[in-house]
């Protein structure tokens, strides 16, 4: 167990699956596999965090154009992967459209050559 955990005052974070009894399976310490349990301070995390944000700030403002550059250019790999799902999806929908009318002709002709009785082409017809 973290020794943090025995002092008042800290804030402790469980990291692994309680239930299966392992935490990891590879330990940053040893490199091998890990059945220890491991916690992480939260005041530690948030730390950590903060210094990244930090960092991230500290190059935004000294590399504006650069940032602004990323920024964009990440902005436009996901605007272009939702256009190229939303593409995708309107061609399957397209396809289907075609194939629907390619049914609903068959249907008109089968009724016209008499394949079909009128009473069943007007049901088929009353669906649609």
């Amino acid at each position: 167990m973290c020794e943090a955990a025995d002092r008042p005052g800290y804030r402790i974070l469980y990291i692994g699956d309680r239930r299966a009894g392992n935490s990891c399976l590879y330990c940053p310490m040893t490199g091998r596999k890990c059945n220890a349990t491991h916690y992480i301070r939260v005041d530690f995390l948030e730390q950590v965090v903060l210094q990244e944000i930090q960092r991230l700030t500290r190059f935004a403002s000294e590399y504006e154009d650069d940032f602004v550059k990323a920024i964009i250019g990440h902005s436009m790999q996901a605007a272009e992967s939702e256009r190229a799902i939303k593409q995708k999806t309107l061609d399957g929908l397209l396809a289907r459209d075609k194939e629907l009318d390619t049914l609903f002709e068959r249907i008109y002709e089968d009724n016209v050559a008499g394949k079909i009785s009128d009473e069943r082409f007007g049901k088929v017809h009353g669906r649609c």
